[in-house]
């Protein structure tokens, strides 16, 4: 999911999640996660690409962790945002409201900027959390996504 969010586009096209078959994904390793994003209409690619070379701005990762998620993107309360468009205004606000994401500034979410690896890195521990390993020490970094923290969060958003 990783490298398909960091990788991927929000595009819409004319492909179906049935028929997409990308000529960058297939046969690589981002095929699986591709193929898991495009038939769960969480993003779509473009005619014959899905993207994954490209770079992937702040406001689209928002969107494509919310779908992923499946908030409910109509709880939560407006932000003071003057960068967000309006197709992605209550994607960024639901994640704001659980904490998973911040502005730049109060009035400033940085919404075209490229994402950067530490700030997904921040995303993702923010919207999944972290539980030790089995077979690591307390003091290991080793960390996995929890399913916990996914059903937490999707509770909230009821």
């Amino acid at each position: 999911m990783a490298a398909a969010l960091a990788a991927g586009a929000i595009f819409a096209s004319s492909v179906s999640p049935a028929s997409a078959h990308f000529v960058d994904s297939n046969g690589t390793i981002y095929e699986e996660a591709v193929n898991f994003l495009v038939d769960n209409y969480i993003t779509m690619g473009y005619q014959t690409h899905f993207g994954v070379e490209q770079p992937i701005k702040r406001v689209d990762a928002a969107v494509l962790l919310a779908k992923y998620l499946e908030l409910d993107l109509y709880t939560a309360p407006k932000t003071n945002f003057t960068d967000v468009p309006a197709r992605a205004t209550q994607a960024v606000a639901i994640l704001k409201h659980h904490g998973i994401v911040y502005g730049k500034s109060d009035v400033y979410f940085g919404a075209t900027d490229n994402i950067t690896r530490g700030e997904a890195a921040v995303i993702f521990y923010r919207a999944f959390g972290t539980e030790t390993l089995e077979g690591t020490s307390e003091n290991s970094t080793s960390t996995k996504f929890t399913i916990e923290r996914y059903q937490m969060i999707k509770e909230l958003s009821l």
